[in-house]
């Protein structure tokens, strides 16, 4: 599921952002998993955010695991952040 989130915000930013730069990076503390999407293209309108559908699908997946979802519109582009806590994770053992 992890991956698929991952996979899906590539993909969403690769086909409909517009961007010239993508980055996925990855943070871990004890309690949670952090990944940041941050993409240099036009950004997610407000309304749009969570009416597409790979967003839902992304906001299920993480919904899943009790993490969080959140989309940012930043100076140029997007940033979306994911969460993941640790117990989870190792609960569903899907990463």
């Amino acid at each position: 599921d992890i991956l698929f989130v991952c996979k899906e915000a590539l993909t969403n930013g690769a086909v409909h952002s517009g961007c010239n730069e993508i980055k996925l990076l990855f943070f871990k503390d004890a309690d949670a998993l952090l990944v940041t999407y941050i993409d240099d293209g036009k950004g997610i309108e407000k309304h749009k955010q969570l009416s597409k559908r790979g967003l839902l699908h992304m906001k299920e997946r993480i919904k899943k695991y009790q993490g969080k979802l959140e989309i940012h519109n930043v100076a140029k582009g997007t940033k979306i952040e994911f969460t993941f806590p640790i117990k989870t994770i190792f609960e569903y053992d899907k990463i």
